[in-house]
């Protein structure tokens, strides 16, 4: 992984199979092959990492001073050595909050699915919300968690059959840009709806498997559960859209709860069958430029970030840990 410009960072997987570990020799030679027209160069004062998985993962980080510019065609070596450090996998869902911001701004819930128990915040008033340790979400964060949608296509899709390869996605984990590709197999129908799956983070070191997941329709503990577990870069959608992939290997498996608490309007509606939770990203209302925010959304058909309502309109917040 190479950061191109500040806070830009671009990441080519070293796919490294069939290694045979010989008792004397402890060093490895691997050749990469950047796109010219994905990775130019490194930033001055840049970060490199080079991260190894296998039974324990390792990391090397170093800093490009000066910066260096690719050419086409050209070929750079460098050798890397002394500096390589053991580090915890890392799993986006893991910075997601487990619950929900509680009715006075304070504190969370202690129900992970009940629908009538979080706080109603509009748009303005999530600046009251005062947990330490925490921040609401932009909606490139979101994007992190659940996709957002294709052109006619919702990736995470619980009533349509389908599968979608190699979607490119541009999000954002702890405060660094995360460019990435993704798979995605959707395996119900409008009469027997059934989990999303997906192989997400390809070409990072967090390639991780994502289940997505309705429980309880229009009932008062309706919620999406989304479970996540870091996999091997050669681990395949198939694999992991069969049920059985979820039953062992379990033990460090990531999950969150989200409910289906509706939202607040003069009103309550849709309790029990819809999910709406806020973002910082603001976007443009034909009537009213600055009076709509996006939010991530799931109900009985699908879910998916980038819906938009007045800033008006109270929903449930999930927040997300603070960068280290």
């Amino acid at each position: 992984m190479v950061e191109t410009a500040p806070g830009v960072f671009k990441s080519v997987p070293l796919n490294v199979s069939g290694v045979t570990f010989s008792p004397t020799v402890s060093s490895i030679t691997a050749f990469l092959a950047f796109d010219p027209l994905f990775v130019t160069n490194i930033a001055a004062n840049g970060k490199v990492r080079i991260t190894l998985l296998g039974e324990q993962p390792y990391e090397w980080s170093a800093t490009s001073t000066d910066g260096k510019n690719y050419i086409a065609g050209n070929r750079y070596t460098g050798t890397v050595t002394g500096g390589w450090t053991g580090k915890e996998l890392i799993n986006p869902l893991s910075f997601v909050a487990e619950y929900n911001v509680n009715p006075a701004g304070n504190g969370f819930v202690t129900d992970l699915t009940a629908c009538d128990v979080s706080g109603y915040f509009t748009w303005d008033n999530t600046g009251t919300i005062n947990i330490s340790g925490y921040h609401l979400p932009s909606m490139e964060e979101w994007y992190g968690i659940v996709p957002e949608h294709g052109t006619y296509v919702t990736y995470v899709d619980f009533q349509n059959e389908g599968s979608h390869y190699g979607i490119s996605e541009n999000v954002m984990v702890q405060g660094e840009t995360i460019n990435m590709t993704s798979d995605y197999r959707n395996t119900g129908s409008n009469k027997n709806p059934a989990p999303s799956y997906a192989l997400r983070y390809k070409g990072t070191d967090m390639v991780s498997a994502w289940k997505y997941e309705l429980f309880h329709y229009n009932t008062n503990t309706c919620h999406m559960k989304i479970t996540s577990r870091n996999v091997a870069p050669s681990e395949t959608i198939g694999n992991i859209a069969d049920e059985t992939f979820w039953t062992t290997g379990n033990e460090n498996d990531i999950v969150r709860c989200f409910p289906a608490s509706g939202y607040y309007f003069h009103n309550i509606s849709y309790r029990g069958a819809r999910g709406y939770f806020r973002s910082t990203t603001t976007t443009e209302h034909s009537s009213n430029p600055s009076s709509s925010a996006l939010y991530m959304y799931f109900d009985y058909y699908y879910s998916t970030p980038s819906h938009s309502s007045y800033k008006a309109t109270r929903t449930s917040v999930r927040l997300f840990a603070n960068p280290d």
